[in-house]
């Protein structure tokens, strides 16, 4: 009876000195991480300064301008182009992103220029804040450290970069994707953010198909009710145009470009380049990408049932870049998530060569300096470097005649990186490799 009378006194003294260094610790890791992001963010304000007059202006951010433009002054959406000397490009997003453009159209386009690296930049921590929480890191000091960190190191990604020189949407889709798949299943409006996403562009609907493969039927429900309600809204304010969209425009995938153009990333892509039809997809797409689209959702159910529904997350958004028709460098913003999945799930393997993953996926998609500035200027801005560097060797080489293997690998580098992700996932959940993660708190 005394020395359980005495056990608290004797114990109670040690555990409160104990705590502080590890609060200190956590301050000095955020604090670290802070100065990370500082750093990688002036660097990042300083490189594009410098390059700016030879980057790509924000040619999509033009284009979403023209589709609100056209929309308050009563111009066809789908049949206004923007002019860029030789070069013209038309709008190609649904209406409710042209009704949604009409507040940028409003501004000055220098100011423009202004917000949206603001606002991209700002994206990033979020994204990787959201990630982290999907992949259970909740403890709120650690998680604002390892988020600044990896914010600076993201932000050199070539998706990332290209998202902001290009003026895409492309990081606050996947910030609304992200924002509402983390939110827990009891959730009654679960699935809104989805919905709007792909009211606003197409592809973030294959997700709706994947709440409903993963029973989350009301969450589901919810993204297929926001969606028709972004086209019922569309019909309302903007008939013809809406008609225009759905009748003839959605449909016309050379709107965006050429299919065989090395900066497509897609399946349809690959098959165009290997087979030399770059204006379309060959017949043959289609049928892979169905294979692939089947596949690619019964993983990423498969992840879910085995209690990884980050992973699933992540299949799913990959499968979605590989089977859409073109899928720009810039579209492949989700090796964001990706690479601090890969590292989450290397670090809880104990392996140290399951770390060559995330370092080899940072190394191939980070925005390094390119050597073809004297043959083609526009490669070396903020918005270029390995990636595409690799992939405009590649252009050149096939245009001279000089292809190989080497160059085939190199011009379909995305594509590639993300079949060997879903093979990586299948043989890990196979192997039963990882550990069901503990149950989400409420």
């Amino acid at each position: 009876m005394t020395v359980a009378q005495s056990a608290p006194s004797t114990c109670a003294p040690a555990t409160a000195p104990a705590a502080v260094p590890a609060r200190l610790s956590q301050r000095h890791a955020l604090a670290a991480g802070l100065v990370v992001l500082a750093v990688s963010y002036t660097a990042f304000a300083v490189a594009a300064l410098r390059t700016w007059h030879v980057g790509d202006h924000m040619f999509d951010l033009s284009v979403y301008r023209t589709g609100g433009h056209s929309v308050l002054h009563g111009l066809p959406v789908y049949g206004t182009p923007w002019y860029e000397g030789q070069w013209f490009l038309l709008f190609t997003y649904p209406p409710l992103a042209a009704l949604v453009f009409t507040g940028p159209s409003l501004l000055p386009f220098h100011v423009n220029e202004l917000l949206v690296p603001v606002a991209d930049l700002t994206l990033v921590p979020l994204v990787v804040y959201l990630t982290l929480g999907l992949l259970g890191r909740r403890d709120r000091i650690p998680r604002l450290a390892a988020t600044c960190a990896l914010s600076g190191a993201l932000v050199w990604l070539e998706p990332v970069i290209s998202t902001v020189t290009f003026g895409q949407v492309d990081l606050a889709l996947l910030a609304l994707v992200l924002a509402d798949l983390s939110r827990l299943d009891d959730r009654r409006t679960k699935g809104i953010g989805v919905g709007l996403a792909a009211g606003i562009k197409l592809t973030p609907g294959l997700f709706i198909v994947y709440l409903l493969l993963t029973g989350r039927r009301r969450a589901a429900a919810w993204a297929t009710g926001t969606f028709a309600a972004s086209v019922a809204l569309s019909f309302a304010l903007l008939p013809t145009d809406s008609a225009d969209y759905w009748g003839r425009a959605a449909w016309q995938i050379t709107r965006v470009g050429y299919v065989g153009e090395s900066g497509n990333q897609s399946l349809a892509g690959l098959l165009a380049r290997v087979t030399h039809t770059y204006g379309h997809p060959i017949p043959a797409s289609y049928s892979v990408a169905a294979i692939m689209l089947i596949l690619g959702l019964g993983l990423a159910v498969q992840a879910h049932s085995r209690g990884h529904d980050p992973l699933g997350i992540l299949v799913c958004a990959i499968t979605g870049l590989l089977i859409c028709p073109i899928s720009w460098t810039h579209h492949w913003v989700w090796w964001c998530p990706a690479i601090i999945a890969v590292g989450h799930y290397a670090h809880r393997s104990a392996r140290a060569d399951w770390w060559l993953w995330p370092a080899a996926l940072t190394l191939l998609c980070a925005a390094w300096p390119s050597s073809l500035a004297e043959t083609l200027p526009w490669t070396w801005s903020p918005s270029r470097g390995a990636a595409w560097g690799l992939v405009a060797r590649a252009e050149i080489a096939r245009d001279t005649g000089r292809m190989s293997l080497g160059s085939d690998v190199l011009e379909n580098l995305y594509v590639l990186l993300g079949l060997t992700l879903l093979a990586l996932t299948a043989f890990s959940l196979w192997r039963r490799s990882w550990r069901r993660p503990a149950p989400r708190r409420h």
